[in-house]
């Protein structure tokens, strides 16, 4: 059966280009044995004859419709006015310099009608009002088991319902291919899973490319995304690049690039893309919402996000539940108000697959708990989440937030590397860190902090100028250089080990859980490295190796049933200020010939008399060797001032064993 008897049979009727009236359209053969029609006035369909969208001319092999900058005004529900008899994309049918008015909203695609295998826009514009599973310029299932070229074509009106978009509606680029570049659409959004330039399902066993398109409108609903909503390369790929976005967000979902399960199953990349507007609600995201990378692979580079987060599980770059996505490059310039938020990610990120965050920057203030300037809650949680070169300038103020991540870093056999990244501001209220907030390295994992530092100033109680409390896991080649205005805080940790011994999951017997603080400083016109109370029952190692502090005491306080392992340290005074019974091993270390730092006198430390101590030398402790002979602290740091830059050298250990 053929297409033009098909549509017949279904009460549509296809008028070809050569039947086409000659009072409003000149019509010729071109040179590769199509036709090409050129407008010659402005029209409204009414004066075709033509009384509903059953009506619509039909495209085949080498056709061009040139519209000549005229317009065609549509009285009717729009379903589409162009479709595409091609077999090839070496033999596209063109449209170009069109401008469609639609008077009654659109209900398929403003120009181009649904289910067009092969086709190719070019400087056209489309006006009016979406309808759902509409788009501006095409309808759904575009370049089906073919290929669609969109450029340089506009859309302006209001989006509305779900499953729309102002170029095209869901499922472009289907088992197929799909090019849109240079396309721009002004327009509120309102309803759900729509897309300021597509819908979703993009590049669905498929390619959808998307390259430099704007949008600006105001979004309201949920899983609705700037240039495209949901399930971006679902099954195939998806590459946006280069757009420039601008939108307030208000509603659950949303995301300033793409909505949910980015990449499901697929792959997509985004790059140099900047967006420009508040978010409000939950699981919203500058770039991406929730669910990114899940079975798939999510590539987010060079993207800049600037407006204020309000509400939960909101990020900077992507919402909650970071699968398998690489983040570079990227950064968030606002503040963040509420709970489980992120300056880059909220939750989860890293979560049953693998999150690479490098040279991500984040600036603002945070307000509420749970929050981190870059990451939020459990990164790193049953997965694995690494954080390089990237840091957050600003103030926190609230519960159990961090300068990096929030608490429950690494939890349930999770991974988490945090490098070479830092923190500046001040931190105000309880239990907040400048790089991880509360019971990081919970629960079986590998946690990881090294080369890290904070700055700034610390007010309220069990806040640290690395951690708040860790509970297993090491920070390496570190330091702060923190002010600490109040008590119960610390330079580097203000806890280690478990606060509530009640829960089997805190516990740390048997040896099973184990902190290292290896190569690590805390320079402060204060007096204390840890907060007291600082080791809780049941964590059965802390070891603290080749790390100094200024300050009088390396620990404040800790409890009985303690074993501490304390190799190449010392401070002004003691050791540790007062020890209750806990059992303590150390080597006597006195510097040789020059101390870290000019303020330093060169002294033996010093231990409370009252505490059970042991004299030792080498030693293996779960498998980590300590052999202090080896080390020499001349020249092993060098040591910045309390007045340093993001740019000075870290701390690096001369001889680890």
């Amino acid at each position: 059966m053929s297409l033009i008897s098909y549509e017949i049979e279904n009460k549509n009727i296809a008028i070809t280009l050569d039947k086409l009236p000659t009072k409003y359209f000149n019509v010729k053969k071109n040179n590769n044995n199509g036709f090409t029609c050129i407008l010659l006035t402005d029209i409204s369909l009414n004066v075709l004859e033509w009384t509903n969208s059953n009506t619509y001319i039909l495209l085949n092999n080498y056709d061009i419709f040139d519209g000549n900058n005229k317009k065609i005004n549509v009285s009717w529900l729009n379903n589409g006015i162009f479709f595409s008899g091609c077999d090839s994309k070496t033999k596209l049918p063109v449209i170009k310099n069109l401008t469609v008015n639609s008077t009654k909203n659109i209900s398929g695609g403003g120009i181009i009608r649904n289910n067009v295998q092969y086709i190719q826009i070019e400087n056209c514009i489309s006006n009016g009002n979406l309808n759902n599973n509409s788009g501006g310029i095409c309808g759904t299932n575009i370049a089906n088991n073919g290929y669609c070229l969109i450029n340089k074509c506009n859309f302006n009106g209001v989006i509305n319902g779900n499953n729309s978009g102002g170029i095209s509606s869901y499922g472009i680029g289907i088992f197929g291919i799909c090019d849109i570049s240079g396309c721009n659409v002004i327009g509120n959004i309102n309803g759900n899973n729509n897309g300021g330039i597509c819908s979703n399902s993009i590049g669905q066993n498929g390619i959808c490319n998307i390259s430099y398109c704007t949008y600006n409108g105001i979004i309201k609903g949920n899983f609705n995304g700037t240039v495209c909503s949901s399930f971006a390369g679902y099954y195939g790929s998806c590459n946006i690049n280069n757009c420039t976005l601008k939108g307030t967000f208000i509603g659950n979902g949303n995301g300033g690039v793409t909505s949910f399960k980015t990449a499901y199953n697929g792959k997509c990349i985004i790059s140099k893309c900047i967006i420009t507007g508040d978010i409000s609600g939950q699981q919203n995201g500058g770039i991406c919402s929730y669910d990114t990378g899940e079975n798939g692979i999510c590539t987010i580079n060079d993207c800049i996000y600037y407006g204020n987060i309000n509400g939960i599980n909101n990020g900077g770059i992507c919402s909650d539940n970071i699968y398998n996505s690489t983040i570079i490059n990227c950064s968030y310039n606002g503040n963040i108000n509420g709970n489980n938020n992120g300056g880059i990610c909220s939750n989860n990120a890293g979560i049953n697959g693998n999150c690479i965050i490098n040279n991500c920057k984040s600036k603002g203030k945070l307000f509420g708990s749970y929050n981190g300037g870059i990451c939020a809650i459990k990164a790193g949680a049953s997965g694995k989440c690494s954080i390089s070169n990237s840091s957050f300038i600003g103030d926190i103020n609230g519960n159990y937030n961090g300068g990096i991540c929030s608490n429950d870093v690494a939890e349930n056999n999770g991974v988490c590397f945090i490098t070479s990244s830092t923190y500046n501001g001040k931190i105000s209220g309880s239990n907040n860190g400048g790089i991880c907030s509360y019971n990081a390295g919970l629960n079986n994992n590998t946690f990881i902090i090294d080369k890290c530092n904070s700055k700034g100033s610390i007010s309220g109680i069990d806040n640290g100028g690395i951690c708040s409390n860790i509970l297993s896991g090491k920070i390496l080649n570190s330091y702060s250089t923190m002010e600490i205005v109040s008590s119960n805080n610390g330079g580097i940790c203000a806890r280690t080990g478990s606060v509530d011994t009640s829960k089997e999951e805190y516990l740390c017997n048997n040896n099973k859980f184990i902190v290292i603080i290896e190569n690590c400083y805390y320079s402060s016109s204060t007096n204390i490295i840890f907060s007291p109370l600082n080791l809780y029952n049941n964590l059965k190692n802390l070891i603290i190796s080749n790390s100094y502090t200024t300050t009088n005491n390396l620990i404040s306080e800790c409890l009985p049933n303690q074993y501490i392992y304390i190799f190449n340290s010392y401070c002004k005074s003691k050791l540790i200020n007062n020890n209750n019974n806990c059992s303590i091993y150390y080597n006597k270390f006195t510097p040789t010939t020059t101390t870290p730092t000019s303020t330093l006198t060169p002294i033996t430390n010093k231990i409370d008399t009252n505490s059970q101590v042991s004299n030792i030398g080498s030693q293996t402790i779960n498998g980590y060797t300590f052999t202090p002979s080896k080390w020499d602290i001349v020249n092993t740091w060098k040591v910045p001032s309390s007045s340093t830059t993001d740019n000075d050298t870290y701390p690096t250990l001369k001889n680890n064993p």
